[in-house]
C-alpha cells in the first residue's frame, strides 16, 4: 500500500510539473500578506492560523503579485526536480516527527533546487535574457527571504524562512524551500494548485485573487464568502475612503471570472455574497446548453 501511495504521489507531482501547476502550501496561500502591487516602504505583517492542531504564524513584508509569481515559479521548478524523493514520514504541520518528547525541526533538511534566473523568468512569461526581469526576480527573492514561518504544537516549536537563495555570477540560482513548502511540493502536505499558464497571463489583482481562491476552494465544498472579505484578503492595506472601497469591490467582481479554479463556478448575489459550486459532468452539460 505504501509503495502504491508513493507511486501515486510521484505521478501526480510529475503531472503538475509538466503542466506548470504550482503547489502552494495551504497555510502560505491563506496568509494575508499578498497584495496586487507595493509602493514605497513595505509594511510588516503577521498572520496566525491553526491547521490540524498546529499554530502557524507567518511574519514578513507585504508581498506583491510579482513576488508571488517568483515563489510559485520556484515551486514548479522544484516539482520537476524531485521525482525520486521518498515521502516524508511526519505529522501534518510544520514540525517533523521525532520521538514524542523530541523537537527535531532544526535537523530537518528542506528541499533544495539548483536552477537559473532565466528559468524563473520564462515561467513568469519574461525572456531569460531580459536583464530587467533578472533584477525584478532578485528583488522578489530578497523579500521572500524575509518571511519567517513558525509552527507550534504544544511544547514543540520550530521556525524557518520561507526560502533561502543564492545566485552566482553565471546566473545559477540555488534555492531551499522551507519545511511546509517542501511537503506541499512532494505531496505529503496540504497544498493549493495554481496554474502558472493562467497566472502569468492574469492582471495583478487577478493573480492575487487566483492564489487566494485556489486555497479557498481546496478540499470540500467551498464556503460562501463576501466581496468585502475578498477585498480585505487581496489588499494588505485598508481603504481610506468609500470611493476607494467601491473601486476595489468592482475590481474583485471583474477579476472573479478570470481567477476561479478551473473546476469551480461562482455566483455573486445581490447582497455581495459569492457562492461557489464545483463543476461536474452534469453541471458542465447544463452550462453548455
Amino acid at each position: 500500500m505504501a509503495s502504491t501511495d508513493f507511486a501515486r504521489r510521484v505521478a501526480g507531482r510529475e503531472f503538475d510539473a509538466r503542466n506548470e501547476i504550482a503547489r502552494q502550501d495551504l497555510a502560505t496561500a491563506m496568509a494575508e500578506i499578498f497584495t496586487p502591487r507595493t509602493k514605497g516602504r513595505r509594511q510588516v505583517i503577521e498572520t496566525k492560523r491553526v491547521y490540524r492542531g498546529v499554530t502557524v504564524r507567518i511574519t514578513g513584508p507585504e508581498l506583491n503579485s510579482t513576488d508571488l509569481g517568483v515563489l510559485l515559479a520556484l515551486e514548479v521548478l522544484a516539482a520537476r526536480d524531485v521525482s525520486d524523493v521518498a515521502p516524508c514520514a511526519d505529522r501534518e504541520g510544520l514540525l517533523p516527527v521525532g520521538s514524542q518528547s523530541e523537537n527535531n525541526a532544526g535537523a530537518y533538511s528542506s528541499l533544495s533546487i539548483r536552477t537559473t534566473i532565466a528559468s524563473v523568468a520564462e515561467l513568469l512569461g519574461r525572456s531569460g535574457r531580459d536583464g530587467s526581469a533578472g533584477r525584478m526576480i532578485r528583488e522578489s527573492l530578497r523579500y521572500l527571504m524575509m518571511v519567517v514561518v513558525e509552527g507550534e504544537r504544544g511544547a514543540d516549536w520550530g521556525a524557518n524562512h520561507l526560502i533561502a537563495a543564492a545566485i552566482n555570477r553565471g546566473g545559477v540560482l540555488t534555492v531551499s524551500l522551507n519545511y511546509r513548502a517542501t511537503r506541499a511540493v512532494i505531496g505529503t502536505g496540504q497544498w493549493a494548485a495554481i496554474d502558472m499558464v493562467r497566472f502569468r497571463n492574469a492582471s495583478q489583482i487577478e493573480r492575487v485573487l487566483m492564489h487566494r481562491l485556489a486555497a479557498h476552494c481546496t478540499g470540500g465544498a467551498p464556503l460562501p464568502v463576501s466581496i468585502d472579505r475578498l477585498v480585505e484578503v487581496c489588499w494588505t492595506r485598508s481603504t481610506k475612503t468609500v470611493t476607494e472601497m467601491d473601486v476595489r469591490r468592482t475590481r474583485i467582481r471583474d477579476a472573479l471570472p478570470h481567477a476561479l479554479p478551473a473546476c469551480v463556478m461562482a455566483n455573486v448575489g445581490a447582497n455581495g455574497i459569492v457562492s461557489f459550486r464545483r463543476i461536474t459532468k452534469n453541471t458542465q452539460g447544463r452550462a453548455d446548453k
